[in-house]
């Protein structure tokens, strides 16, 4: 519990909108399975207390006690300082965080028939002309929701309204794009398609000479 109320914490700290205050999920997505984390609940006495008292042995990561990262400092400063002036700080961060999960959740339900009906076929790529005709706050959503379904980071709210407008008032023989560290979306016609992040290219292959043979008299 106390690692999902850091996890709000950095975010709100970092600038982040309504979705990131989820921070970490129970149970999420991961490649072909998931990612579950059943203890999410636990304070860090709890488990440690039952872990003691069991004989169960674990290993400290190092990096947990360096003052360097963000989330030691957080551990170690802020969040003890919170709770010695609110007691119910981590509580109330993880119910944040609960919330904010089920808002996301909503909003896809909801958002759900006009991604249909924005969309060539199941997951395929966007009408612009459908993102054009709903209101920009419903337009950042959709594109958000898209850009979820099929596995890529959203960016953040700035460059993603930018885009949009980009996107929207383009000539029919432009193809503007967006793209940042997670993903790109380009423009063809009036359809917005995801696309794989541009990597840089890899050198041929080099063949390395080793040391010349020796010659060995007679």
């Amino acid at each position: 519990a106390e690692d999902q109320a850091e996890t709000v914490l950095l975010r709100l700290l970092r600038g982040t909108g309504v979705d990131g205050l989820g921070a970490m999920s129970p149970c999420q997505s991961f490649g072909v399975g998931s990612l579950i984390r059943p203890l999410l609940a636990y304070r860090r006495a709890e488990l440690a207390a039952y872990a003691e008292a069991r004989g169960l042995l674990w290993v400290d990561d190092p990096g947990n006690a360096s003052l360097r990262y963000d989330r030691v400092r957080v551990r170690q400063h802020l969040l003890p300082t919170l709770e010695s002036e609110w007691p119910g700080a981590v509580h109330a961060l993880n119910a944040l965080a609960r919330d904010a999960r089920a808002d996301r959740e909503a909003r896809g339900l909801l958002l759900a028939p006009r991604l249909e009906a924005a969309l060539l076929e199941h997951d395929g790529p966007m009408r612009v002309s459908c993102l054009a005709a709903e209101p920009p706050v419903i337009q950042c959503l959709m594109l958000r929701e898209w850009l979820r379904s099929g596995g890529i980071r959203p960016p953040g709210r700035r460059r993603l309204e930018a885009s949009i407008a980009a996107f929207v008032r383009a000539a029919p023989d432009r193809a503007p794009e967006m793209s940042w560290p997670e993903g790109r979306v380009a423009r063809f016609g009036d359809q917005l398609y995801r696309l794989p992040v541009v990597w840089p290219s890899v050198p041929d292959n080099e063949v390395v000479k080793g040391p010349e043979p020796r010659t060995w008299p007679g």
